[in-house]
């Protein structure tokens, strides 16, 4: 999928270049979505589960950012194609989550309405940053995005939290 128009990837090229049947691909996957949707799950999630229990939000948005430049020529052929939502919703998914994590870390057991509310709104706040950062074609420096993510980040969590403990 790096060397051809993700358009233009058919069952038949995967299943040669994978030296599997077509029975063998459909055992696993529907089709080409399903496929993509594998593919980002085994290459980042994995790597997000193994360092969820000792990073920093910005070690995750690190490695979501990693992730898109290790695997430019891919995630931009996908940003282009007619799966650019699949990968836009992979990330947010991503996104939301390390935002979670960071409203737990404030508060052992959030309001769930205002960790919902927090997780959608800063976690699509970091995905659009990536989003523009692909349709630009990762041309701003990785750090500048870190930092621009850092000065929205930088106690707002902590803010909101305080504030919904606070009466109205």
């Amino acid at each position: 999928m790096t060397t051809t128009d993700l358009k233009k990837v058919t069952i038949e090229m995967i299943v040669e270049k994978a030296k599997v049947t077509r029975t063998t691909f459909y055992y696993h996957f529907g089709d080409v979505h399903y496929l993509l949707a594998w593919i980002f799950d085994q290459n980042i999630v994995d790597q997000l589960q193994q360092s969820a229990e000792n990073s920093r939000w910005q070690d995750d948005y690190q490695l979501m950012l990693d992730y898109v430049a290790e695997h430019r020529q891919f995630c931009l052929a996908c940003f282009h194609s007619a799966d650019r939502q699949l990968l836009i919703n992979f990330l947010w998914t991503l996104a939301k989550q390390l935002i979670r994590k960071t409203v737990s870390e404030v508060k052992q057991h959030p309001d769930k309405e205002v960790e919902e509310a927090v997780a959608d709104f800063l976690g699509g706040a970091l995905v659009m940053q990536i989003e523009q950062w692909l349709t630009d074609e990762l041309t701003t420096n990785q750090a500048v995005l870190m930092r621009r993510a850092e000065i929205v980040m930088a106690g707002t969590v902590h803010r909101i939290i305080r504030r919904k403990r606070q009466p109205s």
